[in-house]
């Protein structure tokens, strides 16, 4: 129950007078019609704002808020102190009768409280309100929705440029993305992602390529850019390999070499095959046989292709420095090892157990004996340690020595791929090195070390079929064969 309240500054400390009631009617049609236009106004600027949706505030929001008691004057006549109304017996008139009673119209006039002071201030208030509210809502970056930011749109591939990266291999990404391309800057290729692994699919450069063979180029020949002639070189030891057809030159052993691919081997060009060319001269027919120069191993020989008889009266078994053709024993097997070497990964040569060493001696019988050759037979084997994560080559190298002074090397290559398993073998090819001597005895020595320490280990290897690892000679002897031209 209101009994006295402030309206614009003024209190109203009394309620009287016989005035009339003021004309309801009247006072809600100009509230409506003011309010309402303003309210319609307001509302389609707000809706022609597209960030300005929003829950509307309604009735029923609005009833089920209480007012507090704090702003209800608590020292009002016919009020508690808990703002409540105080009645007196019941059916009795009390204080509110009277006071609307005596609410009327005169007290209206006598204050100057008319409709459109009322709207005016009902109109000022609202229309301040809703501007407020309106106001503050547009304010709200996330009123409808959360605002999208910068860091929003750096974390979006908009165009799919993280399909191409690039930088050292080491820190190229898992694989897992299929269609991504990684640039190795380190190594100069390209890789595709196809989903379970990386693929190397280009390399801007000729010398980066993992296939160099003119074989491997589509319409490409051997000699369609340069004619493909065969290198030439020469050293005091062979190499590990070599390109098909090419020669070298064996400064130590004063001998020529030509590289079969084939077999992998060096070949020695004075090895004569039983196939050579009729055209040649060297064979005439199926079952004979000319020489016009060289000498030949006994080997090519048959045991009854040459008896004494065919030989010049008194020539035969004499010594005369008329004479120079030369004739060679077999090989014969002075050590047969049928242990091979320890396993090492050694990347340098030494004693470190992997070596396999003999007190070699020989003695030639007859006087005539001119030179002897040594050579050892032996293989190459590599095991495999640690599983790579990608194909890797790794090369293991052996080299012999005589009396400590190093004769010659060989080596052998080995592959790997990711799908080999620990304690996997390879086993090369049959290595032989041969070499001509004046000693009598002598230390021979095997010493193997490897390109490489990691993933693999490596050992001196037996022949296999009941051979070991084998020490053998061979007498040449002189003054025996035809007369000197």
């Amino acid at each position: 129950m209101i009994t006295a309240f402030e309206k614009d500054g003024y209190v109203l400390d009394s309620l009287a007078g016989d005035n009339k009631v003021p004309d309801a009617c009247s006072v809600d049609g100009k509230h409506y019609s003011d309010i309402s236009a303003e309210i319609d106004s307001d509302i389609a600027t707000h809706r022609s704002d597209a960030n300005a949706h929003h829950e509307k505030f309604t009735a029923s929001d609005h009833d089920s808020h209480i007012h507090p008691k704090e702003v209800i004057t608590p020292h009002i006549s016919g009020l508690d102190s808990e703002g409540k109304l105080v009645l007196t017996a019941v059916g009795t008139p009390g204080l509110t009768d009277e006071v609307l009673s005596n609410h009327d119209k005169s007290l209206h006039d006598a204050l100057g409280i008319d409709a459109d002071t009322v709207d005016s201030k009902h109109y000022s208030d609202i229309s301040a309100e809703i501007d407020s509210d309106i106001a503050t809502h547009k304010s709200d970056a996330n009123a409808h929705h959360e605002a999208f930011t910068p860091a929003d749109h750096d974390a979006r591939d908009h165009r799919g440029l993280r399909v191409l990266q690039s930088g050292t291999l080491a820190n190229r990404p898992a694989a897992g993305e299929a269609g991504r391309i990684y640039y190795a800057t380190d190594e100069e290729r390209y890789y595709l992602d196809v989903g379970t692994d990386w693929l190397t699919v280009a390399a801007p450069k000729l010398a980066r390529l993992i296939e160099k063979d003119h074989s491997s180029l589509d319409n490409i020949g051997p000699d369609d850019h340069h004619p493909r002639t065969r290198p030439f070189h020469s050293d005091t030891s062979l190499p590990s390999t070599g390109v098909d057809g090419e020669f070298f030159y064996n400064t130590q052993q004063n001998r020529m070499y030509r590289y079969d691919a084939s077999s992998s081997q060096w070949i020695p060009l004075d090895y004569l095959s039983m196939l050579s060319r009729i055209e040649d001269g060297l064979f005439t027919d199926a079952g004979r046989a000319k020489f016009t120069a060289g000498f030949v191993n006994e080997t090519l020989l048959s045991g009854g292709a040459v008896t004494l008889p065919k030989l010049a009266g008194g020539v035969a078994g004499q010594a005369s420095e008329e004479l120079s053709t030369v004739v060679e024993t077999t090989w014969l097997a002075d050590i047969n090892d049928l242990n091979a070497g320890l396993y090492t990964n050694q990347t340098t040569y030494s004693d470190d157990g992997s070596q396999k060493e003999w007190s070699w001696s020989y003695s030639a019988s007859g006087a005539q004996a001119e030179t002897t050759y040594i050579r050892v037979r032996f293989k190459i084997r590599q095991k495999l340690t640690e599983v790579p994560t990608d194909p890797i080559m790794r090369i293991a190298f052996v080299r012999v020595l005589e009396d400590g002074a190093v004769i010659d090397e060989v080596n052998e290559s080995f592959n790997w791929e990711p799908f080999n398993a620990v304690g996997d073998t390879q086993t090369s090819v049959e290595k032989v090195v041969s070499w001509a001597s004046t000693k009598e005895s002598a230390t021979i020595k095997l010493q193997i070390k490897q390109n490489s320490s990691s993933n693999v280990e490596s050992c001196i290897e037996r022949l296999g079929g009941g051979e070991g690892i084998r020490v053998e000679h061979k007498h040449r002897y002189k003054k025996y064969g035809v007369v000197k031209p």
